[in-house]
């Protein structure tokens, strides 16, 4: 009996806690429902708890590759020889760096330098390079790739290719202080000098003392080594196109993108071909004739940039032409007749942006009050026109050309054969035509153009200026450029020219402006020009490319700034799920 009771008391605890373990039993709660366009994977990581519910989300990727059209192919892709072919200009760009650049706000910042100082009497200008300069083949930049890079503009073959820079190397003494401390030694003090140091530089222990004249021939040109951005991985020559690798030293190892792949083609309809076929993912420099045919038909996006390059009409003031564009009224009713916005709507389909002056906006030197805007009105030109003794003769019908002493008003506007200038001239001559002025229009092609241009063959020309980005303008505007220069409207102001030439010798910009200043108010008194507007550039990349972002661009690397962004490719990336909303 006494066994039994034992037995009764331990089968009784066992219930009580079967009942205990029921009793404290409750359901999990359910998560909640994923968003339906999420895929749910339960996914091992090191990052989250083990018991935490993940989903995956949609992150730039890395591979792929933009592969771009151009126009053309390279001739010498090489910082010395790059000269007038656009393609080449490109690629150095993209490839080389100078010991300076200009960023893209227009001040000058150290490249492969990491500073310079001016002598006190300034005319010695001293560089130090960055201590991690390197070369795309591993070797570091010494002050004796500088050396040999300038010193090469120093010999005679170098002023007979006509390199814009070779005449001012002439008078610098170049002198090597160490490996990393190289100088300069002017005649006089030079502010403009500073540009040539933007110029990029040569491996020297590739080309191993090779002079200039054989720099054509050498076959670095075929596979450019230098520091830049990016690192020509292939022969272009034999290959028919280039690759260019991110450069790790550049760019660390923060891009996405395996490569940029450019190609050649003849013309803008066979690469804009292209695109449509998707052959390439980009197109640069659109000219505004295809621009509305790639809008239309392609699936794309499209970037709009300001180009450091303006049209002008230039007036000639040689006083032995004597022609009526001489006289101040004449050219002041033109400026006052013509309205930039129509024109710019009707001749290059809206394509550029107006503003006054021989500065760009971006300048130091620009002034939006000097010379100050003009207001279109037609009737007050005309009225002007009456003024200064151009009339109409009595009795002749509307629409006649005015004349003065038997002379009538009758002016030669030049313009180049180009997708650009062609229309515009038509409508900027029916726009003077208006003021009662006949205007024969000529269109030449470029090496006719370039003639009549150098000769003074002309009262009015449609010119396209790239003007350095040093506000120096000596050698468009002074005295001394009408014979040793770039002075084709032969103004003769001898107190802009003492300006101009005041104003290269100091160095310090507040002090250049105020004679930057002098030049603006003579150059707006006598109107030797009328600028039209400022060219931008148009850039089409495929929806396959994405995370493009392009800002202005003033040198062809400024449209990468945002390159390690730009991707082609997405991956999975987990994320726990309650995290996906933010």
């Amino acid at each position: 009996m006494k066994s039994n009771w034992r037995w009764q008391l331990l089968l009784t605890a066992v219930c009580l806690a079967a009942v205990w373990v029921l009793l404290s039993y409750q359901e999990p709660t359910p998560a909640p429902p994923p968003p339906s366009d999420t895929q749910i994977d339960i996914l091992p990581t090191a990052t989250f708890p083990p018991d935490e519910l993940l989903c995956t989300q949609q992150v730039p990727g890395a591979g792929g590759e933009l592969v771009e059209g151009v126009v053309g192919r390279p001739q010498y892709p090489n910082p010395l020889l790059a000269g007038r072919n656009p393609v080449d200009r490109y690629l150095v760009d993209l490839v080389f760096d100078g010991l300076t650049r200009y960023n893209r706000d227009g001040d000058l910042e150290p490249s492969l330098a990491e500073s310079w100082s001016v002598s006190e009497d300034g005319r010695s200008i001293t560089f130090t390079l960055r201590g991690d300069g390197q070369w795309h083949d591993g070797q570091p930049v010494t002050t004796a790739d500088v050396a040999y890079t300038y010193g090469l503009l120093q010999q005679p073959a170098a002023q007979q290719a006509g390199l814009s820079d070779a005449a001012l190397w002439q008078n610098v003494n170049i002198e090597v202080v160490d490996g990393r401390q190289i100088r300069f030694n002017l005649a006089d003090p030079y502010a403009p000098f500073l540009e040539a140091t933007t110029r990029g530089i040569l491996p020297n222990h590739l080309l191993n003392g090779t002079d200039f004249a054989g720099l054509a021939t050498h076959p670095i040109n075929q596979q450019p080594v230098g520091t830049g951005p990016f690192v020509v991985q292939n022969n272009w020559a034999t290959d028919g196109a280039v690759v260019l690798l991110p450069n790790v030293q550049y760019w660390g190892d923060g891009v996405l993108l395996n490569a940029i792949q450019v190609r050649f083609y003849a013309s803008d309809s066979e690469r804009y071909q292209a695109f449509l076929n998707g052959e390439i993912t980009a197109l640069g420099d659109l000219p505004s004739m295809v621009l509305g045919s790639v809008m239309a038909e392609a699936n794309a996006q499209f970037y709009t940039t300001l180009l450091p390059r303006y049209t002008q009409l230039l007036f000639n003031l040689d006083d032995t032409a004597a022609s009526p564009i001489q006289e101040l009224a004449v050219r002041q009713s033109i400026v006052q007749a013509v309205d930039k916005s129509t024109l710019l709507a009707s001749g290059i389909a809206g394509q550029g942006i107006p503003f006054d002056g021989p500065y760009l906006p971006n300048s130091f030197a620009y002034d939006p009050n000097i010379p100050a805007a003009v207001t279109t009105n037609v009737i007050s030109a005309s009225d002007q026109l009456t003024a200064a003794g151009w009339v109409t003769l009595e009795g002749a019908s509307p629409g006649s050309v005015r004349e003065k002493d038997g002379e009538q008003l009758q002016l030669r506007l030049l313009a180049r054969v180009s997708s650009d200038q062609q229309l515009l001239a038509d409508f900027l001559a029916e726009m003077v035509q208006q003021l009662g002025v006949q205007v024969d229009l000529s269109v030449e092609p470029h090496e006719i153009y370039q003639q009549r241009l150098e000769s003074g063959d002309f009262d009015m020309v449609l010119i396209d200026i790239s003007p350095a980005a040093d506000p120096d303008l000596y050698d468009f505007w002074s005295q001394e450029a009408i014979v040793r220069g770039q002075n084709y409207g032969y103004w003769n102001n001898r107190r802009a020219s003492e300006a101009l030439e005041a104003a290269r010798q100091l160095w310090n910009p507040d002090e250049r402006n105020q004679f930057y200043r002098a030049f603006l108010q003579f150059y707006q008194e006598d109107v030797p020009a009328l600028t039209l507007y400022q060219h931008v550039s148009n850039y089409a990349v495929s929806e396959q490319l994405l995370g493009v972002d392009i800002g202005r661009v003033v040198t062809p690397r400024d449209r990468y700034l945002t390159f390690p962004q730009w991707h082609t490719q997405l991956a999975d990336q987990p994320i726990p799920c309650d995290r996906l909303s933010e």
